[in-house]
C-alpha cells in the first residue's frame, strides 16, 4: 500500500487504472487497495482520480504556505470549494477558510455561491 502512496505522491493524481498498470496487479486488487487506503484516511478520490492526502502541517499554514498550497490546487482543479481545499491540503477547515478570505481580500480568488456552498476559482483580472 505504501507503493500506491508514493506514486500519488510523485504524481499528484492517477487513476485507478493507471496505478493498476505501474504496479501491475489487477484492477480489482487496486481498487481494493485504494478503498482501504481511504477508509485509513491517507488518500481522497475526486472526479475519478486518486490523490495522497496530505499530512498535516501546522508550521507551515502560519507562514504564507497554505495559501500558495490552494492557489495550486485552484489552478488545477478550475473550481473548488473549502471543503475539498480541506480535505485535499490536509488542513483544517477553520485555517482554509481564514486564508481563502486572505485571498479573496488580495483580489487573488473569487467566490461564487451555487445553493448553500461557496466555490472558489483564480481572479482573472
Amino acid at each position: 500500500m505504501s507503493e500506491i502512496i508514493t506514486l500519488l505522491k510523485v504524481n499528484s493524481e492517477m487513476t485507478a487504472t493507471q496505478l493498476s498498470q505501474q504496479l501491475q496487479i489487477s484492477a480489482k486488487e487496486t481498487i481494493s487497495l485504494l478503498l482501504n487506503l481511504e477508509k485509513e484516511n491517507k488518500v481522497h478520490q475526486l472526479n475519478g482520480y486518486w490523490f495522497a492526502r496530505m499530512e498535516k502541517s501546522g508550521k507551515n499554514h502560519g507562514n504564507g504556505i497554505l495559501p500558495l498550497r490552494i492557489i495550486e490546487l485552484i489552478n488545477q482543479w478550475g473550481t473548488v470549494c473549502s471543503t475539498e481545499i480541506s480535505f485535499m491540503i490536509g488542513a483544517d477547515q477553520t485555517s482554509v477558510n481564514r486564508s481563502l478570505n486572505q485571498l479573496i481580500n488580495n483580489n487573488k480568488i473569487t467566490s461564487s455561491r451555487k445553493g448553500n456552498i461557496n466555490f472558489y476559482t483564480i481572479n482573472s483580472n
